[in-house]
């Protein structure tokens, strides 16, 4: 209630004065903010022997200048504090508010301080500390003339002495004040600043990645659209030569997740072709690609949302020696590529690329597919689903007239390896990242049509990157670059309608049998109806030459 009794500006700072000897005997009402008047008069009646000889009376700081102190001597005066300071000796920053007050408008060059600590732990022991404050320069001015002496009070208790207002010339220079502003509402709150943008190095680095990439939207691209670029989640299947290359264009761009799936290890050759891996990645058997691939990113770059899967993706041709296993990979890898919004082949073999394709045709997602040869690449993007059906774009298995089969079975150990020039993969990577950003920035998106036949460098005009080619074909041998155009084939061991439904209608089972089934796949997508048929035509065709060879040897 005393509290609410003291003006608000005045709130967390009190006078303490202690009472003695015959001032007991008087009528001076001595209580704290805790006592209450049964447990003061229990104290006077029945006082224990280690009770002390004074009791304590407090006031508001404006008491000060109606003689508050004029009846106690110069020790038993207390000028206090609400502390929250926790450290042994050093008070909170708010007494040097109070030291201002005291020695501008009271001119005190003297005065003793109480730090008042009231803690809910071990409340029996002494938390607060007491101390005396002498000022090094005397206040200037006649400081009798403002306030009366102690002594002038102490012969005439019963006054109020009025201070006397200060002139300007005599106050001094006024030091800062430091305290709480008032907010919007006009209350004295404390204001927050966060200084995490200018000291966290985390967040320093974000705004010098964004900066960099603003800079092509402020100097370069108007109308290049950045967020978009951020948000897309990309997956990465793959987390070797192209997948190490492909990452680290991606999050140059400002992408923020990324995923790798990779079921190999890290190997010796590895850390010179793939940059995200070191020396001490390849010992002890290896760390895995994928997981070691997402650390060394976010080391790159702390922000960045990488993870890494160790999966075995199922293959065509490779037949399932494990169910249980194989069906686990299965169901992980559709529920990755239902989680990211561009898909990247960046494997090893063709067939490993056959399921990816299919689940992403099946999601509608955009895939950018990279391949490399010894000196030559390949770079292309998907058609999607919401193409119109004469502009439907091919996949990687559009050219093939049989299903994907198990490349390395007949492989010797230095076919199964990619040989290749060193610059093929960088150059490859490079361009599937820049035919991402391209499709993001183009109005229809996954759906956006290539440049025609007859003129390949079109653009759209309203596209601030360029033009969005279908497949681009690079040989390194006579430094040429081909941007072509395939249509989707309808009977595509990958992308035809027929495998997509059956794909969706069956699931998992349409898949353990295209793997196990040699055949299967060639035959519900009319791949072999097609090899039936150009075999018949060899027949023809070899018939008719016979009986012309005939007919010549009539003639002759």
């Amino acid at each position: 209630t005393w509290r609410y009794s003291v003006d608000g500006s005045q709130h967390g700072f009190f006078l303490a004065k202690k009472i003695r000897g015959d001032l007991l005997d008087d009528d001076h009402e001595s209580h704290t903010p805790l006592d209450e008047p049964d447990d003061r008069d229990f104290e006077h009646d029945h006082k224990p022997d280690d009770t002390p000889d004074y009791r304590w009376k407090i006031a508001a700081l404006a008491n000060y200048e109606t003689g508050f102190f004029n009846d106690v001597d110069a020790d038993d005066q207390y000028i206090c504090f609400a502390d929250p300071s926790t450290f042994e000796s050093n008070p909170g920053w708010m007494l040097r508010n109070l030291l201002v007050l005291v020695r501008q408008r009271w001119r005190l060059d003297k005065l003793q301080i109480m730090c008042y600590r009231d803690t809910h732990v071990r409340r029996e022991d002494p938390h607060s500390i007491i101390f005396k404050v002498e000022s090094v320069k005397p206040t200037e001015g006649d400081h009798s003339a403002t306030f009366p002496s102690l002594s002038e009070g102490r012969d005439s208790p019963s006054s109020s002495p009025t201070p006397r207002s200060i002139p300007p010339s005599e106050r001094g220079s006024m030091p800062k004040i430091t305290g709480w502003e008032r907010d919007t509402r006009s209350r004295n709150s404390s204001r927050i600043v966060d200084m995490g943008a200018y000291m966290d190095p985390t967040r320093l680095a974000d705004a010098a990645v964004d900066l960099n990439l603003k800079l092509i939207k402020w100097r370069i691209a108007p109308s290049i659209d950045l967020d978009i670029i951020k948000e897309t989640k990309c997956l990465l299947l793959g987390a070797g030569t192209l997948g190490s290359y492909v990452s680290r264009c991606l999050i140059g761009w400002g992408v923020r997740k990324i995923t790798f799936v990779d079921n190999a290890k890290v190997s010796y050759s590895n850390p010179v072709r793939q940059p995200l891996f070191t020396f001490d990645d390849c010992l002890n058997g290896g760390s895995p690609k994928a997981e070691t691939a997402a650390q060394a990113l976010k080391k790159i770059y702390p922000s960045l949302d990488a993870t890494g899967h160790q999966i075995s993706v199922p293959m065509a041709g490779h037949p399932i020696m494990d169910e249980k296993k194989v069906r686990v990979d299965f169901d992980k890898l559709q529920q990755l590529i239902a989680d990211h919004d561009a898909i990247f082949l960046l494997m090893d073999s063709r067939e490993s690329r056959w399921l990816p394709t299919v689940m992403a045709k099946s999601a509608g997602k955009i895939v950018i597919n990279a391949a490399l040869g010894f000196d030559s690449y390949m770079v292309m993007r998907h058609g999607v689903p919401s193409q119109p059906e004469q502009e439907r774009l091919g996949c990687y298995f559009c050219n093939d007239v049989v299903a994907p089969a198990d490349s390395q079975k007949s492989a010797t150990l230095d076919q199964q390896c990619t040989v290749t020039r060193a610059g093929a993969a960088p150059m490859a990577s490079a361009q599937a990242v820049e035919l991402l950003v391209s499709i993001l920035q183009h109005p229809d998106k996954a759906a956006a049509p290539a440049p025609p036949v007859n003129d390949p460098e079109a653009q759209h005009p309203n596209h601030p990157l360029g033009s969005v080619p279908h497949t681009l074909r690079g040989y390194l041998s006579s430094w040429r670059i081909l941007k072509i155009r395939g249509q989707a084939y309808n009977c595509c061991s990958a992308c035809s309608p027929t495998i997509v439904k059956l794909y969706n209608d069956a699931g998992w089972d349409f898949v353990k049998r295209a793997i196990n089934e040699n055949g299967y796949v060639e035959e519900v997508s009319g791949l072999a109806a097609v090899q039936k048929g150009v075999d018949d035509l060899e027949d023809d065709l070899a018939w008719s030459e016979g009986e012309e060879d005939n007919e010549e040897a009539e003639l002759i």
